[in-house]
């Protein structure tokens, strides 16, 4: 029977990860943009630092652009979508002390479509 109620809680539960194209249209767009200019040692541009960010993309883990290679204490960076305001932000982890940097917010980049 709790099977049953755990198996109906999870079919109408929304989805972890979105199935729009769109969103991830964006990501796969922002990915594509933004990392050239990011690196286990940082970012290599001007963004603005973010005071803090939205409430609703404070759990999100984000889309991963980068990650520390084999730098011991670099930086990983992902990109999260704040479809409320259409933009981004990117969010810095890791360094020596594994703290975290949010930047943005962030224009969303235009691609080509394939």
């Amino acid at each position: 029977m709790l099977s049953m109620f755990l198996a109906l809680a999870l079919a109408s539960s929304p989805e972890a990860h979105p199935t729009d194209p769109e969103p991830q249209a964006v990501l796969a767009c922002a990915t594509e943009a933004f990392r050239p200019l990011v690196s286990p040692h940082g970012i290599s541009t001007d963004w603005p630092l973010a005071s803090a960010l939205p409430a609703a993309l404070e759990d999100q883990a984000g889309h991963r652009i980068s990650d520390a290679g084999d730098v011991y204490d670099g930086y990983s960076h992902y990109v999260l979508h704040d479809d409320t305001e259409s933009v981004l932000y990117v969010v810095q982890r890791g360094g020596f002390a594994g703290g975290q940097t949010a930047y943005g917010p962030l224009a969303i980049p235009s691609c080509d479509s394939p």
